[in-house]
């Protein structure tokens, strides 16, 4: 559409037909008339200007499909992108007339610009008209939907209407009767009356239901005949137990008046019998552990003791209040199971029925039973409340949760000097786990005088650890352990790991676990192994020194417990010894090996040994290698020994694990000669000449309980070779130059016959007992 005769046709307009024309609104001048309009009119004729917009666009969009708007849309957009081409080619060309056509080129550029935006609102009318007439669909259909579901609503009601009409019967129907046949069998002729009710069904029935009536009448006299019977004899059965119950004291008498006898002669008939009284109050797991202990004591070793200790009366109350549970249990369970029997029975009778009926029966019959269920529930909360009250006090879910049963077993462990261990066997009834507590008993324990006790390994929680590896007994092997704890204390320490023992209910041993036949799955494919190797290690070594052979995990623990309780002697008498020695005589050398495996004299003194704490074993550099490879943890004991040789000092740093001597102690070395550190390589070959070449002190038969006092004296006869190879490097014995006198100087005391050899000039260490002479490896 043009905007008038005296308009000015644009360059490059697009010539197809079926394009939209832009209106072109040409600008006029202002005059002074203008000023004169309303303004309300003005405004007005805006508002028919953009009504008529409107309703021609509207127009277009019901004249023209929105297939050709696509195209136009596509044709234009090209238009545009050649117009743009256009300009930039006379841009790039800069001709004289380059600035006309330019500005020609732009103007057709907006004019299609014009032509995009009209698209743009056709679409938007196009999309408004869309979605008003889906709007309109929409409530059309929801209008029938909604006419449906009435009729479909009114159609059901009548039918389950009639339904009911159809089933509608009398209550005399649910009785069962007897069949027919039986009816006039065992019925008199007065009842049954067979010449009337044979042609009459209503009389029949009536026959039928009276004969029923007589037939109860009869069972109701038969059960109150057999309530007396069984009143009498109940009653008779009441006398017998008051008379049993006269004989029990008179028993107990005769009883404890035998208890001398069988003392004179080492019967202890009476103990035994309140051991199998206290038994039948264990639970199961502690029940299954002391009958392996005491069957393996009574088979053969009389140095193992299996004895039940705690409360009796409170593990009888308990188990009383356990039976009652279970019989409420069981209870609830048949009522449970009889309701849906009974719910079965009528939903098998009601089969017929629509399925409308079927689901207000069912809920009906749901409903009750949910009543019923929420009735004993309510009446089970009341009695534990009642039961709660009247103990007058509030019970804490944690210390319930950690509440053990009021019996223990406890297996003491003897050796042959008459020292024992004792294990204590708790069962933590929610947990559902064994705990284990140990209590040392030395019989004849050697003291220094004067010394004091600095190092305790008889006693403390951690008497059993790595009794078999990776058994420290302070995570739970249970996995229900943690999700309990954490659901009664979410933000405790618990959840530091996933089920970390608490310390008032002692140790969780997997071994304790196994002992009392739990089984708890979690044990990881490589855990499992090293158990497996261990405990196969463990019985080879305790068949060849005493001289069975038995793979039965109870012999092996009880051994294993033995071995435990020797080694930890040993070691605290030489620990004792250690922590009150001022040189090295002082070392518990045995002298057959001080003998076989050292020299005569040994000139490094021991000046101290004292314990020391991870917290200060982990700030010393010297062992970083041995505590980032895993050999030294927080569960093994460490030791700080210090050497002197005049200027020369030297600190040993022992780690000891758990289950030492199976498990060889670990030394790192610090050493300075004089104020100066001393190389690295020479502190790697000390260290390797105890920890790696131990087993070479262990001959003719050495216990190796020894190996500590061992590897000990060897690092200082070490210490004596290192320190007069490195005078003898920088001072030889062929030299013309004599050696200093002063004190920094070591004569040669040993004989070796090169101070270094090889690459790495390695020091004679290895000393050779047979020439007595020092060589290196």
């Amino acid at each position: 559409m043009e905007s008038g005769s005296n308009s000015k046709r644009p360059v490059g307009e697009v010539e197809n037909s079926e394009e939209i024309e832009v209106l072109s609104v040409t600008k006029k001048n202002n005059t002074a008339s203008d000023t004169n309009v309303d303004v309300k009119d003005s405004v007005k004729s805006q508002v028919d200007w953009y009504k008529e917009a409107l309703a021609y666009e509207e127009t277009e969009v019901a004249h023209r499909p929105a297939a050709a708007d696509q195209q136009l849309f596509i044709k234009t957009c090209n238009s545009i992108r050649g117009t743009m081409q256009e300009i930039l080619s006379l841009k790039l060309k800069q001709t004289d007339k380059c600035g006309e056509a330019v500005e020609e080129r732009r103007i057709k550029a907006m004019m299609l610009m014009l032509n995009l935006r009209k698209l743009s609102r056709t679409q938007k009318v196009r999309v408004r008209l869309a979605r008003e007439e889906a709007l309109d669909a929409r409530q059309s259909v929801d209008g029938v939907t909604l006419q449906l579901q009435g009729l479909l609503y009114e159609v059901l009601h009548l039918q389950k209407e009639a339904q009911r009409c159809l089933l509608a019967h009398t209550a005399d129907k649910d009785i069962d009767l007897l069949p027919v046949e039986q009816f006039y069998e065992q019925a008199p002729a007065s009842i049954s009356r067979p010449e009337v009710t044979k042609s009459d069904a209503h009389q029949q029935r009536l026959a039928r239901l009276h004969w029923e009536l007589e037939q109860r009448r009869g069972q109701t006299s038969l059960g109150e005949q057999l309530s007396s019977e069984h009143h009498t004899v109940q009653e008779s059965i009441n006398d017998l137990n008051t008379k049993l119950a006269a004989l029990q004291p008179c028993i107990n008498d005769v009883l404890q008046s035998t208890v001398p006898l069988q003392e004179a002669l080492g019967l202890p008939l009476t103990a035994m019998r309140k051991q199998q009284d206290a038994a039948q109050l264990l639970p199961m797991p502690l029940y299954t552990l002391w009958m392996q202990c005491s069957a393996y004591s009574e088979a053969g070793d009389p140095l193992v003791c299996c004895m039940i200790r705690g409360d009796t009366d409170a593990a009888a109350r308990l188990q009383q209040l356990q039976h009652e549970e279970q019989h409420k249990t069981a209870a609830a369970a048949a009522a449970a199971a009889a309701a849906a029997e009974s719910a079965e029975a009528a939903a098998d009778g009601d089969s017929d029925n629509d399925a409308e009926d079927s689901n207000d029966v069912s809920s009906r019959k749901s409903r009750d039973r949910s009543g019923r269920s929420g009735r004993g529930k309510a009446h089970q909360s009341s009695s534990a409340g009642s039961c709660n009250s009247g103990s007058g006090t509030a019970v804490d879910p944690m210390q319930q949760m950690l509440e053990l049963h009021p019996l223990h077993v406890e297996v003491t462990v003897s050796v042959k000097d008459g020292s024992s261990v004792v294990v204590q066997f708790h069962y933590a009834s929610q947990l559902r786990l064994i705990t284990t507590r140990t209590i040392v008993l030395a019989k004849h324990q050697h003291t220094v005088p004067g010394a004091v006790i600095l190092t305790d390994v008889l006693s403390g929680p951690d008497f059993l650890d790595e009794l078999f590896p990776g058994d420290h007994g302070v995570v739970s092997p249970n996995p229900a352990t943690s999700h309990q704890l954490r659901r009664l204390q979410p933000t405790g320490a618990f959840l530091h790991h996933s089920a970390i023992i608490p310390h008032q209910l002692g140790r969780a041993y997997k071994w304790a676990q196994q002992l009392a036949g739990l089984a708890f799955p979690g044990l990881e494919q490589g855990e499992a192994r090293l158990q497996k190797e261990a405990l196969t290690n463990l019985a080879h070594e305790i068949a060849q020194q005493s001289g069975e052979v038995s793979s039965d995990r109870v012999h092996v623990t009880l051994s294993a417990l033995r071995r435990r309780l020797k080694s930890r002697l040993t070691l605290q008498q030489h620990l004792l010894q250690l922590q009150s020695a001022t040189s090295t005589s002082c070392i518990p050398v045995p002298s057959e090996c001080l003998s076989a495996l050292f020299p005569g004299k040994v000139s490094t003194e021991l000046v101290s040994w004292r314990p020391i704490t991870w917290a200060d074993y982990c700030e010393l550099s010297s062992t970083a290698a041995l505590r980032e490879a895993g050999l030294a943890t927080e569960h093994c004991f460490f030791f700080r020994a210090l050497y002197q040789r005049r200027h020369v000092d030297m600190a040993a740093l022992v780690c000891m694990s758990a289950d030492y001597p199976h498990t060889v102690p670990l030394i790192a070395v610090e050493l300075k000669w004089g104020d100066q550190p001393c190389p690295y390589a020479h502190i790697q070959q000390l260290e390797a000449e105890v920890n790696v070449h131990w087993s070479e002190l262990l001959v003719g038969g050495t216990d190796k309980s020894h190996v500590l006092p061992l590897m000990l004296y060897r690092l200082a006869m070490c210490l004596d070779v290192y320190t007069e190879a490195v005078s003898s490097r920088l001072h030889p014995a062929d030299s013309s130059v004599p050696p200093p006198a002063d004190s920094l100087h070591f004569h040669k005391e040993k004989i070796f016959f090169r101070p270094a050899r090889g690459p790495d000039r390695a020091f004679p260490l290895k000393y050779l007992p047979k020439l007595r002479v020092f060589a290196q490896r």
